[in-house]
């Protein structure tokens, strides 16, 4: 395909995308970070997982001076498609109008982020309108994927777009000094789009793997 020759988005091709390697967690660090939990007064194992999820965020940072002040949750909004086909209870209309509300830090999310100091970051990666959000990170990749029914839901070009958008909006948080990053996505058709994925990477039928969904 002529997109995979060249850089498509941000100088990446699907080459050098490919070649991204995740650095696998410093084992050096994890046991500094457990033998340190190990020198406080208190019974050893005494706080239980909580020591090993810090020994693994150290091992992850690559330093035993673990910094979570600065929490993030990246939230990316898309309209799914196949809400075309009637399988959701609501229309897409209700993923602008729940993007709106996070703007605004009214949603669940933001309230439970907030309980533990943690900023929500939504951004518009594929909402199905042309409007501004003000509060919402513009990112659109397109307005909302195809129906899967009836034809791809995404070009490849879109897909990698789509995916190198997540790994650059990680990156900058990363500069702004957030510590650690939740993800989730928003967008009314998702419970069917991810049955369909998951049945693929499994090899399954549809069926095995849905649910009854928000309806």
């Amino acid at each position: 395909m002529e997109c995979s020759e060249k850089p498509i988005f941000h100088n990446y091709t699907r080459q050098e995308l490919a070649q991204i390697r995740i650095t696998a967690p410093e084992e050096a660090v994890r046991s500094l970070v457990k033998k340190h939990w190990d020198t406080l007064a208190k019974p050893l194992d005494g706080m239980g997982s909580f020591e090993t999820i810090t020994a693994q965020i150290g091992a992850i940072l690559g330093t035993k001076q673990i910094d979570l002040r600065k929490k993030g949750v990246l939230i990316f909004c898309a309209d799914n498609g196949i809400v075309e086909e009637g399988v959701s209870q609501t229309g897409q209309e209700v993923t602008l109008a729940v993007a709106k509300s996070m703007a605004r830090k009214g949603s669940s999310v933001c309230k439970m982020a907030q309980s533990i100091g943690a900023e929500t970051i939504p951004v518009d990666i594929g909402i199905n309108s042309e409007e501004s959000i003000p509060g919402v990170l513009d990112r659109k990749v397109r307005p909302g994927t195809r129906n899967f029914l009836k034809e791809p839901t995404m070009t490849e070009e879109e897909t990698v777009r789509a995916i190198v958008t997540g790994i650059e909006l990680v990156r900058e948080c990363k500069e702004k000094g957030y510590g650690i990053l939740a993800t989730g996505e928003m967008g009314i058709g998702n419970t069917t789009t991810s049955s369909a994925v998951t049945a693929a990477l499994l090899q399954c039928e549809a069926e095995e793997v849905t649910g009854r969904g928000a309806g």
